[in-house]
């Protein structure tokens, strides 16, 4: 009973990962494209998101082991100083446009976060910016092996958009989901969080990058000779 329930739950939390937060990719266009020259780029910061600590002995517990995942995971997250990937990934998608698109990104350390990513929020939040790059971490935790609960791997998932500011318009929107780990020679519990979570923190950054070459390649098409094409 015990047994089918965790697995439940497991296959529940990777549904939602890969699921619930799906949504249409739109690829930029070489005529949006062709009008960023110039143009001032902003990138969003959230509020750290909750971390999910997903444990045999708390997956066994429904909605109440749900809860404790969160608060073990936010709490590590802090302990271990563990950054959300979002905010570096999007400055790395922003620099890829201003390179390729003779537009410039721009940062201030000092603009408060987004209470959420509603369209109109983030344009008041985010003043004087030409074009938004909006990119969100939507879920990440580490979780066992389906078939070895002593083992673990981190799954990440993240959303990014090219806002049109003037127009309060998404040029282009993609999603991504990766999951990161060491099949053959998977670590436990205690060795992904060992060295204030050195391991966890290296998987992340590894989620961070395959993210960051697949949203390039979905969102803008930086190998694309047609949107090249469009660039000075």
């Amino acid at each position: 009973m015990i047994k089918n329930a965790i697995k439940f739950i497991s296959l529940s939390g990777v549904m939602a990962l890969t699921g619930c937060v799906s949504v249409k990719t739109i690829p930029m266009s070489s005529h949006d494209a062709a009008g960023f020259q110039g143009k001032k780029i902003a990138v969003t910061r959230y509020q750290t998101p909750d971390f999910n600590a997903v444990t045999v002995g708390r997956a066994a517990f429904g909605l109440i082991g749900a809860a404790a995942m969160i608060s073990a995971g936010n709490a590590l997250v802090k302990e271990n100083d563990v950054h959300d990937p979002a905010p570096v990934l999007g400055l790395s998608l922003a620099e890829k446009i201003a390179s390729a698109y003779s537009a410039k990104v721009i940062v201030n350390p000092d603009v408060s976060v987004a209470k959420n990513d509603k369209i109109q929020t983030i344009i008041e939040v985010y003043k004087g910016a030409d074009l938004l790059l909006d990119a969100r971490t939507f879920a990440w935790q580490f979780v066992y092996y389906p078939t070895d609960w002593s083992h673990y791997r981190v799954n990440y998932v993240a959303k990014a958009r090219l806002i049109d500011v003037p127009k309060k318009k998404v040029v282009a929107q993609a999603m991504c989901q990766t999951t990161q780990g060491d099949d053959k020679k998977p670590p436990t519990k205690d060795q992904l969080l060992a060295n204030q979570a050195a391991l966890l923190k290296e998987y992340l950054d590894k989620a961070r990058l395959a993210c960051d070459d697949l949203l390039s390649k979905e969102l803008f098409g930086l190998g694309s000779s047609e949107l090249r094409a469009a660039a000075p």
